[in-house]
């Protein structure tokens, strides 16, 4: 079954809140860690894609980065993150990442809760590619991701699941293992789901 995404997270944004849908975090503690143990600085370049109204963006506003770009196929859900930002300017992309081309590169590539919806092998294949072309050589990705053990569905649609040895396998031979662990995130409601985080490095080339 096709679904119109945009409508479908607008109104899941609009229907529950932002605090409310199953992957909010009160502090995104495993992206912020992981994106420093790329070496980041204030002066990199990030893309949070899937960043829907997440507050890591926040975090790295009040930490000093100045070229943050926020991508999701939700206006509503960007609307949000950017509203509690009235004194910074951040770079918004309201795109489904599967039509998206972006013009520029970055730094690094953060991606957390979004890519367990890409569950074709060939949008599997497309969303690789995609990173691979938005990630300077050097540069790096931070994906998490529901883990082997996840959930079956979230929000009412399929997921796909990883272990943490195949999220790192999707994305060679552009990227190369720097780091993996899992992380129980526990939702709004108090239940547990398992996340797979990688950290990768873009190669040259």
């Amino acid at each position: 079954m096709t679904i119109d995404r945009q409508t479908h997270w607008d109104q899941r944004y609009a229907k529950i809140g932002y605090q409310n849908v199953s992957w909010y975090s009160p502090e995104p503690r495993s992206s912020i860690t992981l994106i420093y143990r790329t070496g980041a600085t204030t002066s990199t370049s990030i893309v949070d894609v899937g960043a829907g109204a997440s507050l890591l963006v926040d975090r790295l506003v009040a930490k000093g980065h100045t070229d943050v770009t926020l991508v999701d196929v939700s206006r509503v859900a960007l609307d949000e993150a950017t509203d509690r930002l009235p004194d910074h300017s951040v770079e918004l992309t309201v795109v489904d990442v599967l039509e998206w081309e972006p013009d520029r590169q970055w730094d690094l590539w953060h991606e957390r809760a979004m890519f367990h919806f890409v569950n074709t092998d060939e949008d599997i294949e497309q969303y690789r590619q995609l990173v691979a072309r938005s990630v300077v050589p050097g540069g790096h990705a931070v994906i998490g991701t529901f883990s082997e053990n996840g959930p079956l569905t979230c929000s009412g649609l399929p997921v796909a699941r990883y272990s943490l040895e195949r999220l790192a396998e999707v994305f060679s031979p552009e990227f190369e293992h720097v780091w993996s662990e899992h992380e129980t995130h526990i939702t709004p409601n108090g239940d547990a789901q398992e996340f797979s985080w990688v950290v990768l490095r873009r190669l040259p080339g």
